[in-house]
């Protein structure tokens, strides 16, 4: 596999492993399961895109339990659509991260990954491009 693909794959991943610490951090702030659906899914559109690339996430199941499944997602740059997921779902341990503060993951599923084209460079500098990139648990 050709380096550029490896990292296109690995930032694919970077997204859904922010997208499932975000689905983690809502767990902690309480959000009800019936808000999880539609908000969530836009919260975390919202929150994962910047200037120069658009995320969107189409749906969440299951975000306040164990099991959590995330739809529709695609990445797109100033020339479209880029990569796009049909799904992903993870099966996680709350107890870990509630008395232990640690991420326990038993399963990690991806559906059909597409990756379209390679992705377009950002033209100017992205502010806190240099910031780690999963918060801090």
């Amino acid at each position: 596999m050709r380096r550029a693909q490896r990292s296109t794959i690995f930032g694919a991943l970077a997204v859904l492993a922010i997208a499932v610490t975000l689905m983690l951090a809502s767990t902690l702030a309480g959000s009800s399961a019936d808000d999880s659906k539609g908000v969530l899914a836009s919260l975390l559109s919202r929150v994962l895109s910047t200037p120069t690339t658009q995320v969107s996430i189409g749906q969440v199941d299951g975000a306040l339990s164990s099991n959590a499944t995330i739809h529709n997602i695609t990445i797109a740059d100033r020339d479209g659509v880029w990569l796009k997921l049909d799904t992903a779902r993870i099966v996680w341990s709350r107890t870990a991260l509630l008395l232990h503060q640690r991420l326990e993951v038993d399963k990690l599923e991806v559906g059909d990954l597409q990756i379209l084209r390679r992705p377009r460079p950002s033209e100017k500098a992205v502010a806190g491009s240099d910031q780690p990139i999963l918060p801090k648990l």
